[in-house]
């Protein structure tokens, strides 16, 4: 990982060698759009579900060389976006309890929660309470314990 005081001076260089070459590099950002102006005008949501599997192992590169980094950027980010984390909270908490019938055991819904405090895992809807294809139920049967990274990877689909 680099330096703090490395970036800095990085930042510094290129500042003073971009002020010393802006007609290079006003020429060089005219040739690479023109050589590329397809993707850049199709923007770059098409460009991703064309390329999927390639920009999903940068990613993933990406992701491994700078975990501590991410870490410290996520929870700052909910740390100075407090309003947005509490939005999709109670988002969240709203599309349970529409999903959640009158008929539903919550005490059992409540122990399988409880329970996956003490194992230390996540409580995942095997049928998403929002998925793209169909919408499940908040009840017992549609709750299975995962640790969080199985979670993560199953995300919001039907498995």
């Amino acid at each position: 990982m680099v330096e703090n005081k490395d970036a800095k001076l990085s930042k510094e260089y290129h500042a003073k060698y971009y002020l010393k070459n802006k007609n290079k590099h006003n020429a060089w950002s005219k040739e690479y759009y023109l050589k590329h102006k397809e993707r850049i005008l199709v923007g770059n949501k098409e460009y991703y579900l064309n390329n999927k599997e390639e920009v999903a192992a940068r990613h993933k590169v990406y992701d491994s060389a700078h975990k501590e980094k991410l870490v410290l950027y996520r929870k700052e980010y909910w740390k100075n976006n407090r309003s947005k984390r509490c939005y999709h909270t109670q988002l969240y908490n709203a599309r349970q309890l529409r999903a959640t019938p009158a008929w539903a055991c919550l005490p059992l819904v409540e122990a399988v929660y409880k329970r996956a405090q003490e194992l230390g895992l996540t409580v995942d809807h095997v049928i998403p309470l929002r998925g793209k294809l169909v919408c499940g139920l908040h009840v017992p049967f549609n709750l299975q314990l995962l640790t969080r990274g199985e979670n993560s990877r199953k995300g919001n689909r039907y498995a």
